[in-house]
């Protein structure tokens, strides 16, 4: 049973060493809209970077399913 819940334990392992980076990502991104709320050109060119990572990622989630 232990071998069965391997890729569940990895996937585990993988998650949370991400989090750490989502949520100093999204502390960052509150305080860059508080520091720039005043400027449209600045919060575009930011929004324009997140979309890019987005994109990124969600092509790397759907190259790597999780192991059914």
């Amino acid at each position: 049973m232990a071998a069965d819940l391997k890729p569940i334990e990895d996937q585990v392992t993988a998650i949370e060493g991400v989090v750490p980076s989502v949520v100093t990502l999204i502390n960052g991104l509150a305080a860059y809209i508080v520091e720039h709320k005043n400027d449209p050109v600045a919060i575009q060119n930011y929004a324009d970077r997140l979309s890019r990572g987005a994109v990124a990622l969600g092509d790397a989630v759907a190259a790597n399913p999780l192991p059914s």
